[in-house]
């Protein structure tokens, strides 16, 4: 009977402590739509975007490969921690959830790409890396010279 009564001591104790956290959280909620794509949200209801000077944003530079990249949607963007001006885009097949279980066969027998780019030439990637199956996240690793030297001989070449 002791223990039952410490075991809903140290639950009472708990939830006490865990309360205001909740609440907050709870409140946080009811403020702010967590759902929202805030993307979507960007976009003008009416499909007018106005005209240059009322744009908020610019497009600097874009980067496009008929070849690589064509019908595909960006899994995760990298830049370089120490090279300037360049980035790696993994892209991935533009399929929902469902599609992209049905045909996962036919995915596994497409590589998946990380296309390596550089300010100099927007048109055509700098490195292409190839992998087995999809690549969702990656990383540039910071440590690693060699890698940094092949990068900018690449570059420079």
């Amino acid at each position: 009977s002791s223990g039952i009564n410490a075991e809903y001591g140290d639950l009472a104790e708990f939830v006490e402590r865990a309360c205001p956290r909740f609440k907050m959280a709870l409140q946080q909620n009811e403020i702010m739509d967590v759902f929202t794509d805030d993307y979507n949200e960007l976009v003008d209801v009416d499909g007018v975007f106005g005209n240059k000077s009322d744009n908020n944003l610019k497009e600097y530079q874009s980067f496009t490969d008929l070849e690589f990249s064509k019908n595909k949607t960006i899994a995760h963007i990298d830049w370089h921690p120490s090279i300037k001006g360049i980035v790696a885009v993994t892209y991935t097949e533009k399929l929902k959830y469902d599609d992209r279980v049905d045909l996962s066969s036919r995915i596994l027998m497409t590589p998946s790409l990380i296309l390596i780019w550089g300010f100099s030439d927007p048109i055509h990637p700098q490195l292409v890396l190839e992998a087995p199956e999809d690549i969702l996240v990656f990383k540039f690793n910071p440590t690693d010279e060699e890698e940094e030297e092949r990068l900018k001989k690449s570059f420079n070449s």
